[in-house]
């Protein structure tokens, strides 16, 4: 299935950020892989990481964590639906701005919002395209490394 065809036919076609999260997962994949690596090697101590409005980027990174040291599908998608209302005052600035832009804001809403909907979109892609996110993970991780560090980091 190519990205389009997937889209086409998934449920939340309307959905453009998981077309964006699915574009990510297919076409950043050197830089998930560093991401993750990133946050597998840190020194001691809490990682952060976000993107412009710690949602989006942050969001399909924060699954692939999640993911990798065995947290369930059902578990990561309550995660991201968190982002929702947490990010109300960058959601109401950067409106703000856009609104004083001449953007139309009510076209933009939907990029500020985390439904379940586009995680699990994301999930049932991976499993559809790359037979799950275990296998999408292996692509990123062949030798495992970065998860067993993941999940030392983060078990204890």
């Amino acid at each position: 299935l190519d990205l389009q065809e997937h889209l086409a036919g998934a449920a939340g076609v309307d959905d453009i950020l998981l077309g964006l999260y699915c574009e990510v997962l297919t076409q950043r994949q050197p830089a998930l892989s560093e991401a993750l690596a990133a946050i597998a090697n840190a020194d001691p101590g809490t990682v952060l990481f976000h993107c412009t409005v710690g949602k989006d980027r942050t969001g399909v990174l924060a699954a692939l964590v999640l993911a990798a040291v065995g947290a369930s599908p059902e578990v990561i998608v309550a995660d991201y639906a968190l982002s929702g209302p947490r990010i109300d005052r960058i959601r109401k600035r950067m409106l703000a701005k856009f609104s004083a832009d001449g953007a139309d804001i009510k076209s933009l809403l939907p990029l500020f919002s985390s439904e379940p909907a586009t995680m699990r979109g994301m999930l049932d892609f991976l499993d559809s395209r790359y037979g799950g996110i275990d296998a999408y993970l292996q692509i990123l991780d062949p030798d495992r490394i970065l998860r067993e560090k993941l999940r030392s980091r983060m078990l204890g």
